[in-house]
């Protein structure tokens, strides 16, 4: 059985082939999301054009003299050309000056993006005629307030110079804020690092206190009260006006969209979410292959699902052609074989892999040693495939009548009848902010 997988969102979008022996009995699982229509243009401006909860950006962009628009980073397959195109001319016809536009990457921790990103991001003709620029969670920030929690809030200086603050991204499955977006373009996006330490303290606190490790348990769920309330309320502080939240397919393709406030949109396009993401259930097998595209330099939350998969003794075989690497985190990711930032918690090598799973093969033709020792011991559980002839020689000793899973995007689909979640909607912080969700 031969599988085509998109793959390379990046770098041309070239699908990879798989050859799935015929003697297996495998399941192809695919997310709703994929029977949507792709938007067209015009439709993506239709829904820009018809925000929830706050005026159109015509009418917000009236007397405003300079406006600053915030996207995410290579870490997310968010297609932000459209949308960007889309709020220029709005801005522009409300009479905001091309000289006093600006885009700035919402990275958070994040290394920093090369111009070639920002082209893929925007687009070349954006980037030749706008200033982009990278955020700096390290200096150049000012403070914007305290939260309820008690903690204070450094936000990028640049971004809080502007009349007009709007952000561009993704609302796709997140594996500790149940599902990214809204507020969180702004934390982590553009907050100073001991901001963004102490959101990530309540975020692996909240976790690991509910025994929500592996994070698959968090995926779709809105419990993480703290989590959220902080970014709702930081969002609120840094005078975040607009937010474009796009949702997307297999492809990286834009199937809807939600604009509008960035408390209000974010759980109306929850609700989509839920709907758009939802795999269906399928019992266990002895092999998972997870498909990691469009979140390539995360590619460790499309492992963990696919752990959630397997029987005890089961493989996983991760796909995943990011180029790049794993993405450079100065919060979590290790500096060294012994340090790392200051939520570092070590490398996995001599570790065994997640619910009992026998090894993990990568196929991955740029494969790093960093790669492997995210997840265990390289050689011993963990095995790098340059080539899928590769992948099926290491599975070799797996006869007819193998289960096998294929889930076709493991970084965006949820499980819709889960092993252990409870994907129950929670709005939060709504009173707080004197909101209301019809």
């Amino acid at each position: 059985m031969k599988i085509s997988l998109p793959q390379n969102r990046w770098y041309g979008k070239d699908p990879v082939w798989i050859d799935i022996p015929d003697s297996w009995e495998t399941h192809i699982a695919e997310m709703a999301g994929d029977q949507l229509p792709v938007l067209s243009y015009e439709q993506i401006r239709q829904k820009i054009n018809a925000p929830i909860g706050c005026p159109a950006l015509s009418e917000l962009a009236v007397g405003k003299r300079s406006a600053v628009i915030l996207f995410d980073d290579m870490s997310r397959g968010t297609p932000c050309q459209e949308a960007a195109h889309i709020i220029l001319e709005e801005l522009l016809n409300a009479g905001i000056p091309k000289n006093k536009i600006t885009f700035l990457c919402a990275q958070g921790m994040h290394g920093a993006l090369e111009y070639d990103d920002f082209a893929k991001k925007l687009g070349q003709d954006i980037v030749r005629e706008y200033p982009v620029f990278n955020h700096n969670p390290y200096e150049n920030l000012v403070h914007v307030g305290t939260t309820s929690r008690g903690f204070d809030v450094e936000i990028n200086a640049e971004f809080m110079k502007y009349d007009l603050r709007i952000g561009i991204g993704g609302l796709v499955p997140h594996p500790t804020a149940g599902f990214g977006g809204g507020g969180k373009i702004v934390l982590p996006g553009v907050t100073g690092l001991d901001t963004v330490d102490l959101n990530h303290k309540a975020v692996f606190g909240y976790v690991f206190l509910n025994k929500s490790a592996p994070f698959t348990n968090m995926i779709g769920n809105l419990q993480n009260k703290d989590l959220r309330e902080d970014v709702e309320e930081v969002a609120m502080l840094a005078g975040l006006d607009f937010k474009v939240d796009i949702l997307m397919n297999t492809n990286c393709d834009i199937v809807d969209v939600f604009s509008g406030h960035p408390i209000k949109e974010y759980y109306e396009g929850v609700k989509k979410a839920f709907e758009v993401y939802a795999m269906d259930h399928f019992d266990k097998v002895d092999v998972c292959i997870a498909n990691g595209n469009a979140k390539g330099n995360e590619a460790g939350m499309a492992a963990t699902v696919a752990a959630e998969a397997v029987v005890p003794g089961g493989d996983i075989v991760l796909i995943n052609f990011c180029r790049t690497g794993p993405v450079a985190h100065y919060l979590v990711s290790g500096w060294g074989m012994t340090i790392g930032g200051r939520q570092y918690g070590g490398h996995k090598i001599g570790q065994p892999l997640p619910n009992g799973a026998r090894r993990m093969i990568i196929y991955n033709p740029w494969g790093t040693f960093e790669d492997a020792m995210s997840f265990g011991t390289l050689g011993e559980n963990v095995f790098l495939a340059s080539t899928w002839e590769e992948v099926m020689s290491l599975l070799g000793d797996r006869g007819p009548g193998t289960k096998c899973a294929v889930i076709k995007e493991a970084l965006m689909s949820m499980y819709s009848d889960p092993f252990k979640m409870d994907y129950t909607p929670v709005n939060l912080n709504l009173e707080k902010q004197n909101l209301v969700i019809e």
